[in-house]
């Protein structure tokens, strides 16, 4: 269904909208598709992310909140992403330690 994205090969991904009012979007490098995003609401609180290695789910917290908490197909919280105020670099942190 998907490619597996190999990053040695791929060197541009773009983010195709299906319709001009779909909430889903495909990730492509114009010749393979690698994965598909769907939001839940209209408000994006709730994102579906399924690719050739698996599904997650990206949750945010209320309007204002700056951390998406990100989990896997069981549910189990496998790493949340949070931004500093006035800043748009967002830290990544992992629950086997890894900070980025």
């Amino acid at each position: 269904m998907y490619e597996v994205l190999d990053p040695q090969k791929t060197t541009e991904l773009f983010l195709a909208r299906q319709g001009w009012f779909s909430r889903s979007y495909e990730l492509t490098d114009n010749a393979y598709s690698y994965g598909h995003i769907i939001y839940q609401r209209l408000t994006r609180h709730k994102a579906i992310i399924t690719t050739a290695t698996g599904t997650w789910t990206f949750k945010s917290g209320m309007i204002f909140s700056r951390t998406v908490l990100i989990l896997d197909q069981d549910g189990e919280i496998i790493g949340k992403a949070t931004r500093a105020i006035f800043s748009r670099r967002t830290v990544l942190i992992m629950p086997n330690g890894f900070q980025g």
